[in-house]
C-alpha cells in the first residue's frame, strides 16, 4: 500500500490518476460510435456522454459551445475550462467532481478503492495499473470485501418474491429467454416496482443494461416510433450506423450480439401513463418483438431479454372501467401480468429474518453498534414489523437502520435497477 502511495504521487496524485480513467472511458464510448479521441470531440459527443454513465455540467457545455463547430480533443477542451472557469479558480478535483463526472467513480469512491475498500472494474484497474507502472498481479491481491450495503440489497432480494421469480423462471425457460412483463405502477410510489425487477434479474456486477422508452402525449416531449429505436439504440450502446437505417433485423440482432458479447440481461422498460398512449405502444412492442424472438431462439444462451411494459394508468374509482384495458389482446406476444406486493405481513418479515444468511448478517452488522436501543437483540422480525407495518419504504427504511446502514445514501438504488 505504501509503494502504490508513492508511486501515486510520483505520477501527480490521485487526480491524474482519474484523468486517465476518464479519457479511456469517455474513448470507450465513443468508439461505439465509430469515433476516437484523435478525431476530436463536440457538443454533440458530449451529449451523448450524458446518456453513457456522465455527468456534463452546463458550464462546461456552455464553453464547449463558445467554440463553435470546430472538433477539439479533450485535452485541450479540459486545459480551456481549467483555466478559463472562474480565472482558473478550479482544478482537476473540482472538474471532475462538479463538471465531467463518472457514475461510481467519484472522489469518495477514489479514496475508498485506493484504501482497499472497494474494488473497481477490471478494465478500470488495469489502466490504473499501467498508469502507476505496476503489474496487476503485484497488487489488488487480496479481494476487497463487498460493502455492506451491496451485501443488504442483495439479501433483500430474497424477500418474499419467491412466487414471482418462479413465474419469471418458468417464462425464460418456455420462451428462449425473451420475457415479456407488464406491471401496474402507481406514480412516486416506484419502490415496489423496482424490488420485483432486482429480485427477477438480481442485477450484480453491471449485468443488466437498460433502455427506458417513455411514451408521451404531451407535444414538447412527444416522439415517434423512429425516435423511440434510437434511444433503445443510444441507451443499449448500439452502433450507431443503426441510427440511421433503421433495420429491425439489424436491430434485433446488434441486441442478442451484445448480449452474448458482454454477457448481460438486457431490459426494455415501455413506460405508459393515459390510454391514450396504448396504441403507439402495442405497434413498437409487436414490432420489436418478432425480431428480438427469432434471434433468441436460434441458439441457446444464459442471458435473459426482458420486455416490461410499466403501466401507470389512473386507477381511481370512477376510471376503473374506463382503464380496464380489455384490449390487451392487441398485443401480438404473449404478456404476463405480475403485480406489485405494497404490503408485506408479519409473516414475510420472520421467514425472512428466518434465513440464515440474513440472520448472520444482521447480527453482524447490528453488534458493530449498540447505538439502536429499541432493538433487544432477540426478535429481528418483531422489530422491523412494529417499524414498519410492512410498508415497503418503511421496511426497509427499517432494515437499513437496524443493519447501521443510512438508508438516507442508499435509497435511491431502490428507484431504478
Amino acid at each position: 500500500m505504501a509503494l502504490v502511495k508513492e508511486r501515486r504521487t510520483q505520477k501527480g496524485g490521485i487526480q491524474q490518476v482519474r484523468w486517465q480513467v476518464a479519457q479511456y472511458k469517455i474513448a470507450k464510448s465513443l468508439a461505439i460510435r465509430g469515433k476516437t479521441l484523435d478525431s476530436g470531440l463536440d457538443k454533440k459527443d458530449f451529449e451523448y456522454l450524458t446518456q453513457e454513465g456522465f455527468t456534463i455540467s452546463e458550464n462546461l457545455i456552455e464553453m464547449i459551445q463558445k467554440l463553435g463547430n470546430n472538433t477539439s480533443n479533450l485535452k485541450e477542451i479540459k486545459d480551456c475550462f481549467l483555466s478559463d472557469y472562474e480565472i482558473g479558480k478550479i482544478g482537476l478535483k473540482e472538474f471532475f467532481d462538479a463538471h465531467l463526472k463518472i457514475d461510481n467513480y467519484g472522489s469518495a469512491s477514489w479514496n475508498r478503492f485506493f484504501n482497499g475498500e472497494i474494488s473497481i472494474e477490471d478494465e478500470v484497474f488495469q489502466i490504473v495499473c499501467d498508469f502507476l507502472g505496476f503489474d496487476c498481479d503485484e497488487i489488488g491481491t487480496e479481494e476487497p470485501k463487498t460493502p455492506h450495503y451491496k451485501q443488504l440489497e442483495t439479501l433483500l432480494w430474497k424477500f418474499n418474491h419467491n412466487s414471482e421469480v418462479g413465474t419469471f423462471r418458468d417464462l425464460a425457460t418456455k420462451s428462449h429467454n425473451l420475457v415479456c412483463l407488464k406491471l401496474r405502477s402507481v406514480p412516486g410510489k416506484n419502490i415496489s416496482l423496482f424490488w420485483l425487477l432486482k429480485a427477477l434479474v438480481q442485477p450484480v456486477d453491471g449485468n443488466i443494461k437498460e433502455a427506458k422508452i417513455v411514451f408521451s402525449t404531451s407535444s414538447l416531449f412527444y416522439s415517434d416510433s423512429r425516435d423511440k429505436l434510437n434511444t433503445i439504440i443510444q441507451n443499449l450502446r448500439l452502433p450507431e450506423a443503426l441510427e440511421r437505417k433503421q433495420d429491425l433485423g439489424k436491430i434485433a440482432k446488434a441486441i442478442y450480439e451484445k448480449m452474448q458479447k458482454e454477457k448481460k440481461n438486457i431490459i426494455l422498460c415501455f413506460y405508459t401513463e393515459q390510454k391514450q398512449q396504448l396504441t403507439e405502444f402495442y405497434d413498437l412492442f409487436n414490432l420489436l418483438h418478432k425480431p428480438l424472438e427469432k434471434e433468441l431462439s436460434t441458439t441457446k444462451n444464459k442471458q435473459k431479454l426482458l420486455m416490461v411494459w410499466i403501466d401507470s394508468q389512473p386507477q381511481d374509482e370512477d376510471e376503473s372501467e374506463a382503464f380496464n384495458l380489455d384490449d390487451d389482446s392487441a398485443l401480438i406476444p404473449p404478456i404476463h401480468e405480475m403485480y406489485l406486493n405494497d404490503q408485506f405481513n408479519n409473516n414475510d418479515i420472520m421467514e425472512w429474518t428466518k434465513l440464515e444468511a440474513v440472520n448472520r448478517f444482521i447480527q453482524k452488522t447490528r453488534n458493530s453498534d449498540s447505538s439502536n436501543e429499541s432493538y433487544n437483540g432477540n426478535n429481528i422480525a418483531e422489530f422491523i414489523w412494529n417499524q414498519s407495518q410492512g410498508k415497503p419504504e418503511v421496511l426497509l427504511e427499517s432494515v437499513y437502520s437496524l443493519c447501521n446502514i443510512k438508508w438516507e445514501e442508499h435509497q435511491g438504488s431502490w428507484r431504478k435497477i
